[in-house]
């Protein structure tokens, strides 16, 4: 484990840490702020400061440095490694937005767009009228898209009218039905 020993006198073991972006805050008390609270910035972009045996010391938090797979959750990750898993550009490089990945990484805007029309098309040329008739999509206990047969589940309030699919982006119209049962019971 790659670590280095923070020398500040404020440290002690009896403090808490939280990590907030780039910066270690240290005392931090949740929805108020103490005066005993300060931050610390590691040395590298990629450590996160971490008690081991009654010492702060800086630890390496990218996962790849530690010789692990990118797929193991890293909180940070450091210069070298913090590129796109399609294109490698470079996180510092890329002006907007990036997409986190399950599983780890993150994808550039432009390799995101890439591979969600990927899946777009693929999930289009799946289904076909002789798999999913119209009746296939009607009276379901979700909601089905009628262009690409992706399932969204009915746990949520929805509202008759328009509604966008999250896969294939067409808009379709859903109607919710309402089924009435009836139960009788003896008086006693």
């Amino acid at each position: 484990m790659k670590k280095l020993l923070i020398k500040d006198s404020r440290l002690h073991k009896g403090l808490e840490r939280l990590r907030s972006g780039k910066h270690q805050v240290f005392n931090k008390t949740t929805g108020r702020n103490t005066n005993d609270e300060f931050i610390l910035t590691p040395p590298k972009l990629s450590w996160y400061a971490e008690l081991i045996d009654d010492q702060w010391w800086w630890v390496e938090g990218c996962s790849q440095c530690l010789g692990e797979d990118r797929s193991v959750y890293s909180y940070v990750e450091c210069d070298k490694h913090n590129v796109c898993s399609e294109c490698s550009i470079k996180r510092d490089e890329v002006k907007s937005y990036v997409w986190g990945i399950i599983g780890g990484g993150w994808k550039c805007p432009s390799c995101y767009t890439i591979k969600y029309e990927e899946v777009k098309a693929k999930a289009l040329l799946e289904v076909s009228e002789a798999d999913h008739p119209d009746c296939h999509f009607e009276g379901n206990d979700s909601i089905l898209c009628p262009y690409c047969a992706y399932e969204t589940e009915g746990d949520q309030e929805y509202n008759d009218g328009a509604m966008e699919c999250e896969r294939c982006d067409n808009e379709f119209r859903l109607a919710i039905n309402y089924t009435t049962t009836y139960s009788t019971y003896k008086f006693k």
